[in-house]
């Protein structure tokens, strides 16, 4: 399961330019691109690469160690996982307001739908409503979930980024590691209780 969880990354991040393309452009069927998706997966799954040559490229992908590292220290399963006990990785995301992403994820998602279809600034929103065109794609990538979430989401992570305030950060089971937008549009757009993941547990 751990290295499933790695090709799962790997494949959002290869199958990326080509999702974006489309929603922008649609320049070609949705079903090509899922076609394409589905030769990357091919790709990566007989791929002569080691394991620790994967991880290399998810430092690559990810422009840090962090996320190699709980790729390759964590336990691995793969579960829905409820939306009621998951927390958006701190300190950012997106450009998601920091009072809005140390709440529950629950609350993200009321946030995002109360800024649908209303003029915004905000990238993140603009990008999870192109995401939630294509539901039936973002089921090919699940999302990457860690426990313990106090891994990321504790004060200290916060005034790193941001300085001393009150932080009022939410206590989850889980957060969100990787697919944080991904995950918002999939709730809306299915009106989901709990959403496909890789849950990695920090040992």
């Amino acid at each position: 399961m751990q290295e499933e969880a790695v090709n799962n990354y790997l494949l959002w991040e290869l199958s990326k330019p080509f999702i974006r393309s489309f929603i922008v452009k649609h320049h070609v069927h949705q079903n090509k691109i899922k076609q394409i998706i589905h030769n990357i997966a091919v790709n990566i799954s007989g791929s002569i690469l080691t394991f620790e040559e994967k991880l290399d490229l998810v430092r690559y992908f990810s422009h840090q160690s962090n996320r190699a590292n709980l790729f390759e220290k964590c336990t691995w399963i793969k579960k829905d996982y409820p939306v009621h006990g998951l927390g958006t990785v701190l300190p950012v995301c997106g450009d998601l307001p920091p009072n809005i992403i140390t709440r529950p994820f629950s609350d993200v998602i009321e946030y995002v739908k109360k800024k649908l279809n209303k003029p915004t600034s905000e990238k993140s929103i603009k990008y999870i409503a192109d995401l939630m065109k294509i539901p039936s794609i973002l089921k090919e990538f699940p999302i990457i979930v860690i426990e313990p979430a106090t891994l990321q989401r504790n004060i200290r992570v916060m005034e790193n980024y941001y300085g001393v305030r009150r932080w009022n950060i939410a206590p989850t089971t889980g957060y969100i590691e990787d697919g944080n937008h991904r995950a918002t549009a999939m709730v809306i757009v299915n009106n989901l209780e709990s959403i496909p993941c890789y849950v990695g547990k920090k040992c």
